[in-house]
């Protein structure tokens, strides 16, 4: 199993600081050029990101990426111990 990113919440942490600052796609964009507005629209729109794209939005907004990082929970398997037993002959020969 593989980790996820969340990315609903990713989305609506970046809508939120942009709402915050009260800036648009492209006066983030003006601000932070490491930003573009097609970049900004993918992360509010819950579309697929970079690695890149994901750490520069983080930083710039003040997140901490890993809290998006959505781990898969792992069953403890059931061990079986090895026992020996004892049983009784059947007749017949076994």
């Amino acid at each position: 199993m593989q980790a996820d990113f969340d990315r609903g919440r990713f989305a609506d942490d970046i809508g939120r600081w942009l709402e915050r600052e009260g800036i648009s796609y492209r006066a983030a964009s003006a601000l932070h050029p490491c930003l573009n507005p097609a970049m900004l629209s993918r992360a509010v729109h819950q579309r697929d990101l970079s690695v890149t794209s994901v750490l520069l939005l983080s930083r710039v907004a003040g997140l901490d990426p890993m809290l998006y990082l959505v781990l898969p929970v792992q069953k403890n398997q059931a061990v079986t111990a090895i026992e020996s037993r004892e049983t009784s002959e059947m007749e017949g020969g076994w």
